[in-house]
């Protein structure tokens, strides 16, 4: 099994914030110059986890105790007030972004699925849901090799699983891809396309639900 890896030049920066508004235990996705900027809800009405990728070589500003208000300054300009004010935040770590997918995921009677067989940028969130829709079809495929009393790790079903993935994989990858690709092109004719996009996703109804489904994999 050998593997296609794609370098994405930027690091996520990740820790966890106090903000003055509950978070109700939903989730927000930002984009702006510097990048996607996810607030996650935490255990605690106020506590949320942020995951926010940044160009790589430009982390050290955010890193680092003494850079403690600088961080929750450059969070509120870019979130704004929907949050409240942010607060205090934790210790932050940077983890390097790519992408790395398997170029087969079933080869004899081994097989690889979620993030094994494609790790994808933290964008939209869509790597832990791909990686349980992985686990979902193959244990439909497992139990119904149980049910025939056949082997489980006949090289045969192994591979159906792998086909049986391949689109809705395909389908979330390139979306993750290509929304990464985009916001961090800063050509000024894309940043108006991108900018007329953002508008139309959230004043045209049923614009976002479609693109959420779309990305999720619950509309082909």
């Amino acid at each position: 099994m050998g593997v296609d890896v794609h370098d994405y030049d930027q690091v996520a920066i990740v820790t966890t914030v106090q903000t003055s508004k509950p978070h109700q235990q939903v989730g927000f996705e930002r984009f702006s110059h510097l990048g996607p900027l996810a607030l996650l809800p935490l255990p605690g009405e106020c506590r949320r986890s942020v995951v926010w990728p940044v160009k790589k070589g430009t982390e050290g500003e955010w890193l680092g105790e003494e850079n403690d208000q600088h961080f929750l300054d450059a969070l509120q300009q870019t979130y704004g007030d929907r949050a409240g004010k942010f607060q205090k935040t934790g210790k932050r770590f940077s983890f390097p972004l790519s992408q790395v997918l398997a170029d087969k995921q079933a080869v004899g009677r081994v097989i690889l699925m979620g993030n094994a067989a494609h790790t994808i940028h933290p964008v939209a969130g869509q790597g832990f849901n791909l990686c349980m829709r992985d686990a979902d079809v193959l244990l439909r495929y497992i139990t119904a090799q149980i049910t025939k009393s056949e082997d489980i790790g006949e090289p045969e079903m192994l591979k159906a699983y792998e086909q049986a993935r391949l689109t809705d994989q395909q389908r979330v990858i390139k979306f993750c891809d290509s929304v990464v690709r985009g916001f961090s092109n800063q050509n000024p004719v894309l940043k108006l396309l991108r900018n007329t996009g953002l508008v139309a996703f959230d004043v045209i109804p049923g614009v976002k639900p479609l693109i959420a489904n779309y990305a999720m994999g619950l509309k082909a």
